[in-house]
């Protein structure tokens, strides 16, 4: 079993925007010394992610994109022994530990897998991301480039919808604009 994955992989995968805003801004609060740590969070979104991937297989070949210049194999172990901590807690059984894992680190202009995955997740950014028509000020999130993939995606966390845990949204409960947004009542234009 391949997964293939980019820094924004981990943020699209999550959609995390408006949960870390709001915990960065906690932090802030109870420590004013307090200041943003991009590796930390990074490093909280891996552990979820390998956490979250439930599925079985012999092992597991995992290809992230290269960030920045330094060295993140060290937290990327580090996620790996965590996620099978936590799986085997949850399960009660393991899927092989960290030596089942393989995890290459690459350059997304050389791994065209790396460049389907960001493609992906430029798809699910222009759903969230709200843009405005110039001329009318009306709010435009664009659909048709997830509707298109959405057959491929076996699913997306929104931990901003729904109960406190998010929604899963998968092939039986697709991602919609009106699912996730609530239907809008169009304006009747003036005859």
């Amino acid at each position: 079993m391949e997964l293939y994955a980019s820094s924004s992989l981990l943020i699209g995968n999550l959609i995390l925007a408006h949960a870390l805003v709001d915990r960065e801004t906690q932090q802030r609060q109870q420590n004013p010394s307090y200041r943003y740590q991009p590796d930390s969070i990074y490093d909280g979104l891996i552990r979820s992610l390998f956490s979250k991937f439930h599925r079985l297989a012999d092992r597991y070949e995992v290809c992230i994109a290269k960030r920045g210049s330094k060295d993140r194999n060290h937290a990327l172990q580090s996620a790996i022994e965590h996620a099978e901590r936590e799986f085997e807690r949850t399960f009660g059984f393991s899927r092989g530990g960290k030596d089942a894992w393989q995890i290459t680190i690459s350059n997304p202009q050389k791994t065209v897998c790396l460049q389907a995955a960001d493609y992906f997740l430029w798809a699910v950014q222009r759903f969230y991301e709200v843009r405005r028509h110039p001329q009318t000020r009306e709010e435009i999130r664009e659909d048709r480039f997830l509707n298109m993939l959405w057959s491929q995606i076996g699913e997306i966390h929104d931990l901003d919808f729904g109960g406190t845990h998010g929604t899963f949204f998968t092939a039986q409960r697709p991602l919609t604009l009106e699912e996730r947004f609530g239907k809008k009542r169009r304006k009747k234009k003036k005859l």
